[in-house]
């Protein structure tokens, strides 16, 4: 091999990136990624090697996933854009940074996928006991804190019948009389909290954060 293969990123990089670590990685990625941007398909296979076994795409893509199976979708839907997109990257960026905005994005797209299955759905949600719910939406949504903040910002009539259904684990009835209001008023409150509650958090993913 001569001096001047070895110098190329696309030419023994997954071995090189195996063997270093912090900013002297980072500059193999970028080296890599641009290289791949141009055209090379060496380079561009030895990019997608490294995304997928290096997982340098997964502390974005936990910030808003916790299941594993959820998490998994979200990466191959990264390692898909990132073959579209690649052509917009030009260094001005470590690579590894625009690659977290990418896959931050797949992230929040896999959240709002499951969002509007659940809404689709004739419950939303199966009907659990306690805080099943809230247990089954952080299982989504990485931040427990923000979907005990997005419950506190639905309408009072709605929040009052969820936490009634999910903290309290009243039935239906029980809901009625505690509210004072037709079964089918309960019934619907809680439905329509759960389908709010659902779309808030998929219009909060879709926030872009302060930088």
């Amino acid at each position: 091999m001569t001096a001047a293969n070895e110098s190329r990123p696309g030419v023994g990089a997954a071995a090189r990136l195996q063997a270093t670590s912090g900013a002297k990685r980072d500059l193999l990625l970028d080296e890599l990624a641009l290289t791949a941007a141009s055209g090379d398909g060496d380079a561009a296979a030895t990019r997608a090697w490294a995304i997928r076994h290096l997982a340098l795409a997964t502390p974005a893509i936990r910030q808003y996933l916790l299941r594993q199976a959820d998490i998994d979708i979200a990466e191959q839907r990264t390692m898909i854009a990132v073959v579209y997109r690649i052509g917009s990257f030009r260094g001005d960026a470590r690579f590894t940074t625009w690659l977290h905005r990418v896959a931050a994005n797949e992230a929040k797209q896999v959240v709002r996928s499951l969002a509007r299955h659940h809404d689709r759905s004739v419950a939303l949600w199966p009907e659990e006991p306690g805080e099943q719910l809230v247990q089954r939406i952080s299982s989504m949504v990485a931040d427990r804190a923000v979907v005990q903040r997005e419950i506190g910002r639905l309408p009072d009539r709605l929040r009052r019948a969820l936490l009634l259904r999910e903290q309290e684990d009243l039935t239906y009835e029980e809901i009625a009389q505690r509210l004072d209001v037709p079964l089918g008023t309960a019934k619907t409150w809680v439905r329509r909290g759960r389908a709010l509650l659902a779309a808030t958090l998929a219009s909060e993913l879709g926030k872009t954060p302060a930088e």
